[in-house]
């Protein structure tokens, strides 16, 4: 285990009560393998395609979010982790009294994810929650 991916469980355990069954079996679930894009970010490829941008993908997210238009305030559900670039930058726009829940059911790549980078601060945030499962129907029984 990384030590990014050991912060960051410490950091899911107590805020997400319901990650309790996905850090138990986190053994049993592979990562995917992680390269570094141009920028020295990780980033990695899943059947040809890739999560995050190969060249600047901590850049790339924050022109995505730019581009959502996001104010102090809002509520923002978001479906898919990915790498986890976006989520800063999310975090940042809406500011204080925002939320922003976040649905990922490819539980591989939240792994890969978690021992890529650190988002520990995101992860134990109060306007943050992480919402899992096994497949899409688990995750609507959660929301």
């Amino acid at each position: 285990m990384t030590s990014s991916y050991l912060k960051n469980v410490k950091a899911l355990i107590g805020q997400q009560n319901h990650l309790e069954w996905l850090l138990s079996r986190e053994q049993e679930i592979p990562s995917f393998s992680v390269v570094l894009s141009k920028d020295f970010h990780p980033t990695c490829k899943i059947e040809g395609k890739w999560i995050s941008s190969r060249y600047a993908p901590a850049a790339e997210a924050e022109r995505f979010v730019y581009s959502l238009k996001l104010k102090e305030g809002d509520f923002v559900v978001l479906y898919g982790f990915g790498m986890g670039y976006h989520l800063l930058p999310i975090m940042d726009r809406i500011g204080k009294t925002g939320y922003l829940y976040c649905m990922e059911s490819n539980l591989s790549l939240l792994k890969t994810a978690l021992e890529a980078s650190d988002y520990s601060d995101i992860l134990s945030d109060p306007r943050f929650k992480l919402i899992t499962g096994r497949n899409c129907e688990e995750l609507a029984s959660l929301l």
